[in-house]
């Protein structure tokens, strides 16, 4: 094949991964704050482990009650 296309294919595969990657890193830090949340931890706290915002933790908070 030629080389611009598999570059192009790779490039693809690359980006599809760094979004796949970023992805499991949101999932994984909201999961961590529900976790906080159920436990009463600060919500400080919170955000200083999973570096969410305390907008997106008081969202998060909503969704558990």
């Amino acid at each position: 094949m030629c080389k611009a296309i598999e570059d192009m294919k790779y490039d693809a595969r690359m980006e599809g991964r760094a979004v796949g990657l970023a992805e499991g890193s949101r999932q994984m830090a909201n999961d961590m704050a529900r976790k906080m949340l159920q436990h009463n931890e600060p919500i400080e706290k919170i955000i200083e482990y999973t570096s969410l915002s305390y907008q997106q933790i008081q969202e998060l908070a909503q969704q558990i009650q």
